[in-house]
């Protein structure tokens, strides 16, 4: 899963990594990737969390193969 946020999101338009969240926010999105595919019947692990720059890498590497 790729987490994107709006430019015009008050909130968190000042972050530009991951890293730059507090930790109580990434365990939560850790914790919401974890468990909503729940209502389905499906598992879902979080892996890893990786840096902005390793999202546009496979957001490219993706675009590649449309």
């Amino acid at each position: 899963k790729i987490i994107a946020i709006p430019f015009g999101d008050p909130q968190y338009n000042g972050y530009r990594d991951i890293w730059e969240l507090p930790t109580h926010i990434i365990d939560e999105l850790k914790h919401f990737l974890s468990v909503y595919k729940a209502l389905e019947n499906k598992k879902v692990a979080v892996l890893e969390v990786g840096s902005h720059e390793t999202a546009r890498k496979t957001i490219r590497e993706n675009i590649k193969k449309i």
